[in-house]
């Protein structure tokens, strides 16, 4: 079901679980179309994943292979095709640590995925915002979509390391450029 199909379930007729379950069909089909896509942004194999569909506020959350979506979300804004990608891409990644060194970086390649499928939206737009290379979200994958020109790969690599449990933002260098020095020349390539 599309979301071009959503205003009869989402205007009476049809409510509670059966909306849920439109909102999980349209999700898993999303899934099947992009999956593939998803895991070779980031060099990775395509993974069974289960889309559960919550009347909890809030937008969406992955937890292992398990993709929440959260009802409310999605009945205000059914075209975020984008948002479904970037949990996929969590649930394929499946980093080993979650911490404040690997945030920037588990969520720039989670919008980088999205960016590079061409599913953002106008509340998620890739874009240099100065100082925030290392913040998540859309600044750090611009980021680091910058950084794999530079170096094809990186983002490759980057994604293996998370998931294997050596990623180590001490050693996360290209060119023999540290991060820190990396975000320095990407602060200047955009001034």
């Amino acid at each position: 079901m599309s979301p071009s199909e959503w205003p009869g379930l989402l205007t009476g007729h049809l409510r509670g679980r059966r909306r849920r379950s439109g909102i999980r069909s349209w999700a898993n089909a999303l899934v099947a179309e992009h999956g593939r896509a998803v895991a070779d942004v980031m060099g990775l194999e395509p993974v069974r994943v289960l889309v559960v569909v919550s009347p909890r506020p809030g937008i969406a959350v992955t937890g292992g292979r398990v993709i929440r979506l959260h009802e409310p979300w999605f009945v205000e804004h059914p075209d975020d095709a984008g948002c479904v990608v970037h949990e996929l891409s969590h649930a394929y990644l499946q980093p080993r640590e979650h911490s404040e060194r690997t945030h920037w970086v588990i969520e720039g390649i989670a919008d980088l995925t999205r960016n590079r499928l061409g599913l953002s939206t106008e509340w998620s737009q890739p874009g240099f915002e100065p100082g925030a290379a290392l913040t998540g979200y859309q600044p750090s994958a611009h980021f680091l979509a910058w950084v794999d020109e530079q170096a094809p790969g990186t983002v490759v690599a980057v994604s293996h390391r998370l998931r294997e449990g050596t990623y180590d933002p001490s050693r996360f260098a290209v060119d023999g450029r540290t991060v820190d020095e990396l975000v320095r020349d990407y602060e200047a390539a955009h001034a």
